[in-house]
């Protein structure tokens, strides 16, 4: 009996220590506009305008920004013509050989994904500052509906389990 006990208290030292009593998918939001829907920790929330207005570029629209101080996450749509199965393999083939690095950051994966129904292609990096707030970044793509999304997330810690599950969330219209 005393070794249980022995074990129970190494056990329950060594699950707190680590931090896996912590789960950041322990209530769920959604989130609704712009033509997607998607689910994600509710211990995030919404950027305000402010913060997310330093989060453009030239031709595409942020339809959101969320996270907390260990997460990030981007979605972007642009007006993108109809293009047929055969382009958008190869487009995603082009995104995956032309994303060789970004500033600050090296190129550590990419890999075909399909969301919603539709092949998209992810890049996964390594920032390279060590104080950056995201240590690694994905960036996906994937065309639906006449439009190029780009979805942008970035973890501390590498958590690509937190992404894999809004990405099996996501639906477009």
């Amino acid at each position: 009996m005393k070794s249980l006990i022995y074990i129970l208290v190494v056990v329950s030292l060594v699950v707190a220590i680590s931090g896996c009593t912590s789960d950041i998918w322990a209530t769920n939001k959604t989130f609704s506009g712009s033509g997607i829907s998607f689910t994600y920790p509710g211990a995030w929330s919404e950027e305000n305008q402010n913060t997310m207005s330093s989060f453009t570029f030239s031709g595409a629209t942020l339809v959101t920004l969320l996270g907390n101080n260990d997460y990030t996450l981007a979605i972007y749509t642009m007006s993108f013509p109809q293009t047929t199965n055969q382009q958008n393999q190869q487009l995603l083939q082009s995104y995956k050989s032309n994303m060789s690095s970004v500033q600050g950051g090296t190129k550590t994966s990419d890999k075909d994904i399909t969301i919603d129904g539709t092949q998209g292609a992810q890049v996964d990096f390594k920032n390279n500052e060590q104080n950056a707030a995201d240590q690694y970044v994905s960036m996906i793509v994937w065309f639906k509906n006449g439009k190029a999304y780009l979805l942008a997330y970035g973890s501390r810690n590498n958590d690509t389990q937190t992404l894999d599950k809004i990405i099996s969330t996501i639906a477009t219209t």
